[in-house]
C-alpha cells in the first residue's frame, strides 16, 4: 500500500559541504542533530536543527542551508513511491520538527554510533532505518492540518494501482491520457478525473513528475551520462530534460548529482 525506499544513510560532522543555496531532492531527509547549531531556510524562514530534535525534509521543497561548526548530523534520505507527487507537494510545504519522538531519537542515535564507529551499513541497519523513517512519516501525516491523506491516493489502495505501477515500472514507455483510457475501457475525459481523484494529478503531468523522479534516482545511483538518462525516460534530447529538471528541481541534472 505504502512503499518506502531508503536511500541512504550516514553520521557525518558537517562542515562547509552542507552549505546549498538551493536545494531540492526527490526523497525526504531524516536528520538527527547531537546539537544546536544548523539551520534550513525556506521563504526567507529559518527552521533550527536543534540537538534532539529529529526534522523531516519533505522533497520537491527548495532550502538552504547553514551548517552549525562542529555538529554531528545522522541522516535517511528516503523515497516514499506510494504516494503521489502533487499530494506530497500539496500536504508539505515545509519541514516538520517531530520533537518529541524518544523511540526516533534512541534508534537514530544508535544508527549514528554504529556508523561513526565505521561500520558500514547491513541489512540490519536499513532495516532499523526503514522503521524509523515509516515512524517520522506517520507522524508527519498524523499531523497534517487538512486531516489524513485520503487512502485512495496511496497506490496500493487505488484503483488506478495497476496503471501507476506500470509507469514506474517503465517510465520512459509512450504514456498517454488515450493510452491509458482504452485500458481503462473508458473516455478520456473521465481516465483524467479518475487520475485527479486518486492520484491527484492529470495523466501527463502524473507521467511527467514519475519520470523526473525516476530520472534523478538514476542520477544519483548510476554512471550512465545524462543524454541516455533522458531518452531513457522518456525525453526527446538532454536538453529537453534539462529544461524540465530546471523547473522542478531548481538545477541542473549534472548538479544534482553531484550534490544530491
Amino acid at each position: 500500500m505504502m512503499q518506502i525506499t531508503v536511500e541512504r544513510l550516514g553520521c557525518v560532522v558537517l562542515g562547509s559541504n552542507w552549505r546549498f543555496a538551493d536545494l531540492s531532492s526527490h526523497f525526504w531527509r531524516l536528520y538527527l542533530h547531537d546539537v544546536d547549531g544548523a539551520e534550513a531556510i525556506i521563504a526567507r524562514r529559518s527552521w533550527p536543527l536543534r540537538g534532539g530534535h529529529p526534522l523531516l525534509i519533505p522533497p520537491w521543497l527548495h532550502w538552504a542551508s547553514r551548517p552549525g561548526h562542529g555538529v554531528r548530523q545522522v541522516f535517511v534520505h528516503f523515497a516514499s513511491p506510494g504516494l503521489s507527487d502533487t499530494v506530497l507537494r500539496r500536504s508539505f510545504q515545509q519541514p516538520i520538527d517531530l520533537y518529541p519522538a524518544p523511540f526516533l531519537v534512541e534508534g537514530l542515535s544508535h544508527l549514528g554510533e554504529r556508523l561513526t564507529a565505521g561500520q558500514q551499513p547491513g541489512a540490519g541497519d536499513l532495516l532499523r532505518a526503514k522503521a524509523l523513517v515509516c515512524l517520522a512519516l506517520a507522524q508527519a501525516c498524523e499531523g497534517l492540518t487538512s486531516g489524513a491523506i485520503p487512502l485512495t491516493q496511496l497506490y496500493g489502495l487505488s484503483p488506478l494501482r495497476t496503471l501507476a505501477a506500470a509507469v514506474d515500472a517503465d517510465p520512459g514507455a509512450d504514456w498517454s491520457t488515450t493510452g491509458f483510457a482504452r485500458q481503462l475501457g473508458c473516455s478520456t475525459d473521465h481516465t483524467t478525473r479518475l487520475f485527479s481523484r486518486h492520484l491527484g494529478a492529470t495523466p501527463a503531468r502524473f507521467v511527467a513528475e514519475r519520470r523526473l523522479v525516476a530520472a534523478a534516482r538514476a542520477l544519483v545511483a548510476g554512471r550512465d551520462d545524462i543524454e541516455t538518462i533522458a531518452v531513457a525516460h522518456g525525453f526527446a534530447n538532454r536538453f529537453s530534460f534539462t529544461r524540465s529538471f530546471i523547473r522542478r528541481f531548481g538545477t541542473g541534472p549534472a548538479a544534482y548529482r553531484k550534490r544530491a
